[in-house]
């Protein structure tokens, strides 16, 4: 077994930027314990539907990583060069497709008898898992969240727990506010790794199935204020449609309108007016 544990990082995402940041900033990195030898980010065709997307290779270039453009989500047509990497752990923060799982084999190490590939899921999982999870926290009302980290497997999700960073949901907050603070826990995260992938010792516990939920995918028209909404879901789902996800609107006879806050009572910066099923609000 390599003395130094070789990572992969596959990304295409502000969150992945984020936990590599934690990684490569951290003691362990800084005294050689281990390396992070290969960045895999997504191709040009697929990067304008990532909610988040950002950008990894300027980084792998500073930090002397070896880079792929994956033309496969799942990574399959690129199982012999990733495992020619000879990797130990294969990180995937931020990417919406599973990873084959003869990809996943092919790390050279195991956390409880399981591959080393380990993934991050902004919700307290078992719960959330799926889709969309900021904006369904915001729409379902959650008083308490996390940044879950796990051990990928077959399915969304599922895998083994490896660390967990909860927080409480601050009150009105917006999806553009919780995104930044899951952004800064994975940062958190990617130090939290280091510690665990240079000494590699891992504490997973199974995810309880009796908890599971699953959170739907969310479509642009999602975010479309309707007249039949009351005055309090449409208030609700303003906040979830916030940058950088599809943003609330209503349609006008001359096209959609984006909204940005709704208020009760009409301001100077009021640029229109919404009726909704129990009354009506101001826009701008």
């Amino acid at each position: 077994m390599a003395k130094c544990p070789k990572i992969a990082l596959v990304t295409g995402h502000e969150f992945g930027i984020a936990a590599l940041l934690g990684l490569i900033c951290s003691k362990e990195y800084e005294e050689k314990k281990f390396s992070v030898d290969l960045i895999v980010a997504p191709s040009a065709d697929k990067t304008k539907d990532i909610v988040g997307y950002s950008n990894p290779l300027t980084i792998a270039s500073q930090i002397g990583a070896s880079t792929l453009i994956a033309t496969d989500s799942k990574l399959e047509k690129h199982r012999t060069l990733i495992a020619d990497h000879q990797i130990d752990c294969l990180l995937v923060i931020g990417w919406s497709y599973l990873i084959a799982k003869n990809v996943r084999q092919c790390v050279r190490r195991t956390i409880d008898g399981i591959p080393a590939t380990i993934g991050m899921h902004p919700s307290p999982l078992p719960v959330g898992r799926g889709r969309a999870p900021i904006p369904w926290t915001i729409l379902k009302q959650l008083k308490k969240t996390a940044l879950t980290v796990f051990l990928l497997d077959d399915k969304a999700d599922s895998g083994p727990i490896v660390a967990r960073y909860p927080f409480t949901v601050p009150p009105n907050s917006t999806s553009s506010d919780l995104f930044r603070i899951f952004q800064a826990l994975h940062y958190s995260a990617g130090e939290g790794l280091a510690q665990c992938i240079a000494n590699w010792k891992f504490a997973t516990h199974k995810q309880d199935e009796a908890l599971a939920t699953r959170w739907l995918k969310r479509l642009p028209e999602d975010s479309c204020i309707l007249p039949g909404m009351t005055i309090a879901e449409a208030m609700l789902l303003v906040r979830a449609a916030r940058s950088p996800y599809p943003q609330a609107y209503i349609e006008t006879p001359i096209g959609k309108r984006v909204i940005h806050v709704l208020e009760r009572a009409p301001t100077a910066r009021t640029k229109g007016r919404i009726q909704l099923n129990d009354g009506e609000l101001w826009y701008y």
